[in-house]
């Protein structure tokens, strides 16, 4: 039961991963974008601004958005999950 458990953990962790790769690379091709296009400060600090933007974006709401929309890993999130609040409340009971 632990091994399969682990195992759809790490599934999740993959499609983490590659979801912010993807974003990561895009975070990475705006920024040198908006190097070549212009130098000046109002495109600098536009850059800054849109960098961030995508790096927030990757950070919270890219992985938030993929495990709602993504049905297979929506059902491997909560999966995850009701494995997780099952073993703290077995572990509960042991203790008491």
């Amino acid at each position: 039961m632990q091994l399969s458990e682990n195992i759809r953990f790490l599934k999740v962790v993959k499609w983490y991963l590659f979801t912010m790769t993807v974003g990561t690379t895009l975070a990475i091709s705006v920024y040198i974008w908006g190097y070549i296009k212009n130098s000046n400060g109002v495109h600098s600090l536009m850059r800054y601004t849109v960098l961030n933007f995508i790096i927030t974006f990757n950070g919270i709401l890219l992985p938030i958005v993929t495990i709602i929309t993504v049905p297979v890993w929506k059902q491997e999130f909560v999966r995850l999950l009701k494995s997780t609040v099952n073993r703290s409340a077995h572990r509960a009971e042991e203790s008491a």
